[in-house]
């Protein structure tokens, strides 16, 4: 049950962003870079929109603050359980990703003594 929630959720916010996700967008910024040459001092303050003022790590963190109010439905108190359960399947990750590397190394150094015993005969 809870998987297939899961997945629902996904389905339905993926379905929401594809028109966006599958297709090339290109802006033309000439515009703005004139206006932003002829706008006075003051107005530069007043109407702040020079990227190179954005902090976009403060811009990401709300874009998926935002993505998972309004588009997931998902409440800002599950954040905290969320990041619990994000940590644990990134160790159980590690974990795997060790156990998948140990077993290959076994095999490989396997075959590598099968190899080498047919040699010496």
């Amino acid at each position: 049950p809870f998987a297939v929630r899961l997945c629902h959720k996904m389905h339905s916010g993926v379905r929401l962003l594809d028109y966006f996700m599958l297709r090339e967008w290109s802006w033309d910024t000439e515009n703005v870079d004139k206006l932003l040459e002829w706008i006075s001092g003051e107005d530069r303050n007043t109407f702040n929109f020079d990227l190179q003022d954005v902090d976009f790590e403060q811009y990401f963190e709300n874009y998926v603050k935002g993505i998972r109010r309004y588009i997931l439905k998902q409440e800002d108190n599950t954040v905290p359980a969320a990041r619990r359960k994000l940590r644990i399947l990134y160790i159980l990750h590690l974990f795997l990703r060790f156990i998948m590397a140990a077993v290959f190394y076994r095999v490989v150094t396997g075959f590598l003594s099968i190899f080498i015993s047919f040699a010496e005969e």
